[in-house]
């Protein structure tokens, strides 16, 4: 079981990896949309590996935290 320190930036608001999950984003402007499901292993290089969803695929792969926070929002 991984287990991942918050960080509270205002008292209310985790700003850690674990902050994106349940979020929806996009890779890239016109990409295909994911969903953010769980926080993965911490890298070597200290990066965070995410697990995602495609929701047209339904396949699940690893990606990293700061290639996720790069993406779009999506609404």
């Amino acid at each position: 079981m991984n287990v991942v320190s918050q960080q509270i930036s205002d008292g209310r608001k985790p700003v850690g990896p674990e902050a994106e999950v349940g979020s929806f984003r996009r890779f890239g402007p016109h990409g295909p949309v994911y969903e953010v499901i769980a926080v993965g292993r911490k890298r070597p290089d200290g990066d965070w590996e995410m697990r995602i969803r495609l929701p047209q695929s339904g396949e699940e792969i690893d990606y990293p935290l700061s290639d996720l926070r790069q993406d779009p929002r999506e609404a």
